[in-house]
């Protein structure tokens, strides 16, 4: 490995109007670049970076400029940035990561799914499903049913058992 001198550059993007990327014509049609303007440490010193949607070999990548944790979260929180890319080594275990989709599968408040779907959850959490499954834990939680959630505020009706 020879030795190199890593330059590392805090970079700030400016929004750059829609009207100013360029389209050229690749190999699979029309691509459209992506121009990004950021500055390096001072206002006076920006640079302009033509991106393609994104890049995808390692040298390429390594020459991108940086982006500060700071300037990412509130760039992100403006809406300004609309893709985040995570890069992943081959031998790094798949990584799972929250989408965002208008599925049914994705976790809603209660109110917002139907009464009917709420009551069939219910009875199926019900002594009944749960004897009807032939679960083997029912007996043990029928025998501590009575037992209260939270602790009551004074002693329950002796059953035998002295405090």
């Amino acid at each position: 490995m020879r030795g190199h001198q890593e330059e590392r550059v805090q970079a700030q993007p400016f929004r750059v109007p829609t009207s100013s990327t360029p389209t050229y014509r690749g190999r699979s049609g029309p691509v459209e670049r992506n121009v990004v303007e950021y500055s390096e440490d001072s206002p006076n010193r920006i640079r302009t970076v033509e991106v393609a949607n994104p890049p995808s070999d390692a040298a390429t990548i390594t020459r991108l400029p940086g982006l500060s944790w700071k300037h990412f979260l509130r760039d992100l929180k403006a809406g300004e940035i609309e893709q985040v890319c995570l890069l992943t080594g081959f031998d790094q275990p798949t990584v799972l990561a929250n989408v965002v989709s208008d599925d049914a599968s994705s976790p809603r408040p209660n109110a917002a799914e139907p009464k009917s779907v709420r009551e069939a959850r219910f009875a199926a959490q019900s002594w009944s499903a749960l004897q009807d499954s032939n679960n083997p834990v029912y007996s043990l939680a029928r025998e501590f049913e009575d037992i209260p959630e939270k602790i009551p505020a004074e002693l329950s009706a002796e059953r035998g058992v002295l405090y």
